[in-house]
């Protein structure tokens, strides 16, 4: 996603969605969404400034959780 979308000035990512949406998107519970967010931020690999920006610390990190 991160490719797709406009990387802001200051290095953010803007989610176009809210969590509600991605887990109905996904047609999974939202607090699979938050869950897997959170497990993302408490191992560095994301860093949110609020619930729709956040940066991305680690890469190669990113890619593989979501390739697992």
């Amino acid at each position: 996603m991160a490719d797709r979308r406009p990387i802001e000035t200051d290095g953010t990512v803007a989610l176009p969605m809210s969590r509600y949406d991605i887990a109905d998107y996904l047609a999974i519970a939202v607090e699979t969404v938050s869950r897997s967010l959170t497990t993302l931020r408490s191992r560095q690999v994301i860093a949110f400034f609020d619930t729709r920006h956040f940066r991305i610390v680690n890469r190669k990190a990113l890619e593989a959780h979501c390739c697992r």
